[in-house]
């Protein structure tokens, strides 16, 4: 639940917390509402957002081309973020890993680059 409520946090207090890290966030928490707050909430001017998603986290679902629901719902929130102007590599990344699943061992591989990110904006 910490992806989720970073983001959430992010989104909805920017002037105190401008950067969020979510690995690994339940976005189907609360019927997706946090996809819908992104909408109108997300201000690419304040804020910077890591969002990473192994790829066989969740079930896999035959209506999404066999792709998981956790990372349809996190590219979705990716192609968001975009749509209100985040751009990748900028004050956005998106990563997914291959085969990963939600864990430690997977985030842990991660954190140099998030916290790198996070604390120098590159």
């Amino acid at each position: 639940m910490g992806g989720i409520i970073s983001l959430y946090i992010a989104l909805e207090y920017p002037k105190l917390f401008s950067k969020a890290a979510a690995l690994s966030p339940s976005l189907y928490w609360a019927n997706r509402k946090l996809l819908e707050l992104s909408k109108t909430k997300a201000d690419p001017r304040k804020t910077l957002i890591w969002l990473s998603m192994g790829t066989e986290e969740g079930e896999k679902i035959a209506e999404r081309g066999g792709a998981t629901e956790s990372a349809t719902d996190s590219r979705e929130l990716r192609d968001i973020l975009k749509t209100k102007g985040f751009e990748e590599n900028e004050n956005l990344i998106y990563y997914e890993e291959p085969g990963g699943r939600h864990s430690e061992k997977y985030w842990a591989r991660l954190m140099p680059k998030v916290l790198e990110f996070l604390l120098t904006g590159r």
